[in-house]
């Protein structure tokens, strides 16, 4: 909640929240959505192929990710920028005196800033091409031309806006209208016949698009984007594949269009009594009235062959190359391509109201409100969120998944454990929510556990801050601590940054908080934290233990 910008990567997505923080999620591989730990006051973000960029409010430029190009290797003093943008393999930064810094890899000159270049007001980088609006309305490009994107055409002029792609530059006019030049393989350079009144514009990688004043978003490429049947209305649902789209009519008949190399658009004509569709990558399915499925277009993996006897069916998903089925039963049904084992439906599987197929995963979301995920889980797409709940609807991207949840907070038990009576007990707490963690030290003879501590979230609800948890391994101490200055700092001396544990609250707007109290013992070096007003007053009343109170450290439920 709370965005102002977001911005979009190969398979990432980078936001912006109004407190000057950023969150990251998506493909990971390349360590692309790990957010620099105590990263603040950012006030514009860029994603590129694989890297992230973030700009500072004192104008400095942070990046991390994809490091291939030392694209994330920004500058040594570059300062005073005003706006960030971020290729496949370089970065660029424009300077509040209109000057342009690039760095990254350069092997198509997408670095070598054009000579005397200056009075730039935007920049956009495309995959390994780079874009400049000037302030008197011309465009600068450079970097590869091999398909024409860094041939800005001739004459243009009062451009208001640019943006770069992989093989194609865009440009918003004063009037409203755009320009597209270079590589047009799948329809991005086709503007559409009369367009107009456009206020905002993005280049994709092989696709475009345009915001007009009405609120409504234009999208061309031949590859994403097929227009819609003349007089096709009164639909009830639509799906979208690879390169087709179905639609479900409210009178129970199937119109689908776009690409139909494999049949994928051929809907059978006997299909007259559809109440749900589903689109997959180069197949569709339907489920009738009477509770079977209906499949056509690809199957080379069998994801068309209907499994014998199927009946009983209340939904269908369809991923890349394979279909699942709900029965009313809450059970569910998988058939078509398991290279991730995405068709192995976890045994015992039940009350089950919902499912989504992405390209190697699949989902399902129980009637308690929690998810299930199982197959390919390459970039974390099956990593269900711990303590996630209350969920209302699923949906699997190719390699993400997303859910809605009902508003409210969950709160999640912390566990407290104490190092006592044994050669290697260290005479110190540890507090922790994960559940692993929590039954590996229940295991040890050196740990004692003494309950539940206090509850806290995962998730970052609204109004949370999140706690991050250092170790120092010489003193064989923990620390905890929502100042991210704090953390920084001693994560650059000997202390470990373990990153965020769990997040809580500052302070005490939220009904029901109470305060977590710290203490520290310089003796020991080590550091207490209770919820207990006793044992609080106790430990003040007891200077021999050692401990200095240094006043409230956080707040937290004490129960649910």
């Amino acid at each position: 909640t709370e965005f102002v910008a977001v911005s979009a990567g190969d398979n990432h997505h980078i936001a912006l929240k109004n407190d000057g923080t950023v969150v990251a999620w998506g493909s990971n591989g390349e360590g692309q959505c790990e957010i620099p730990t105590g990263l603040s006051g950012v006030i514009a973000v860029a994603a590129g192929e694989k890297p992230s960029l973030a700009l500072k409010s004192n104008g400095k430029v942070i990046a991390w990710g994809w490091n291939d190009g030392n694209q994330c290797n920004v500058p040594a003093g570059l300062s005073d920028v005003k706006a960030v943008a971020a290729g496949e393999e370089h970065s660029l930064a424009l300077k509040s005196g209109g000057t342009v810094v690039a760095w990254g890899g350069n092997d198509d000159g997408q670095c070598d800033v054009p000579l005397g270049l200056s009075n730039v007001e935007a920049i956009s980088a495309g995959t390994i091409h780079s874009l400049a609006l000037k302030s008197d309305g011309t465009v600068v490009a450079w970097g590869d031309d091999f398909y024409g994107q860094s041939d800005v055409p001739i004459g243009l002029s009062d451009v208001v806006a640019i943006g770069g792609g992989c093989h194609h530059s865009i440009a918003l006019k004063e009037n409203g209208t755009v320009e597209a030049w270079g590589g047009n393989t799948y329809g991005q350079c086709e503007t559409p016949t009369g367009l107009k009144n456009v206020e905002a514009i993005s280049a994709g990688k092989y696709h475009t698009l345009a915001l007009k004043s009405n609120g409504v978003v234009i999208e061309w490429s031949e590859a994403l984007y097929h227009e819609k049947p003349a007089g096709l209305t009164e639909f009830v649902a639509v799906s979208a594949g690879d390169n087709h789209h179905i639609a479900l009519k409210n009178d129970g008949t199937v119109v689908a269009w776009g690409d139909n190399y494999y049949g994928q658009c051929e809907v059978p004509a006997t299909l007259t009594d559809a109440i749900d569709i589903a689109a997959g990558g180069w197949h569709s399915l339907a489920l009738k009235s009477d509770g079977t499925v209906v499949a056509w277009g690809s199957n080379g993996e069998g994801q068309c062959e209907i499994p014998a006897g199927l009946s009983g069916v209340i939904a269908v998903a369809a991923g890349e190359k394979h279909s699942l089925a709900l029965k009313s039963n809450g059970t569910v049904i998988a058939w078509g391509w398991n290279d991730g084992n995405q068709c192995n439906v976890p045994a015992g599987l039940s009350d089950v109201i919902a499912v989504a197929a992405g390209e190697e995963h699949s989902l399902a979301l129980k009637s308690g409100g929690t998810v299930v995920a199982w197959g390919g889980n390459d970039d974390g797409q099956c990593d269900v969120p711990l303590g996630l709940s209350n969920v209302e609807a699923i949906s699997a991207g190719n390699k993400q998944s997303l859910v809605i949840r009902t508003p409210g907070v969950d709160a999640f038990p912390v566990y407290r454990f104490y190092s006592y009576g044994a050669p290697e007990s260290t005479y110190t707490h540890l507090w922790t929510i994960n559940e692993q963690e929590r039954d590996v030290m229940m295991s040890w003879p050196s740990w004692r556990y003494e309950n539940i501590a206090w509850l806290a979230m995962l998730g970052m609800p609204e109004g949370t801050v999140p706690l991050y948890r250092l170790y120092e391994p010489n003193i064989r101490r923990h620390l905890y601590t929502i100042n991210a200055t704090e953390y920084v700092a001693l994560e650059a001396t000997s202390w470990n940054g373990e990153n965020v544990q769990y997040y809580v609250y500052a302070d005490d707007s939220q009904a029901g908080l109470v305060p977590v109290y710290r203490f520290y013992n310089s003796g020991n070096q080590n550091h207490h934290f209770t919820i207990d007003e006793n044992e609080k007053d106790t430990i003040i009343a007891t200077p021999e233990w050692g401990y200095t109170y240094e006043g409230i450290a956080f707040y937290v439920f004490s129960q649910p």
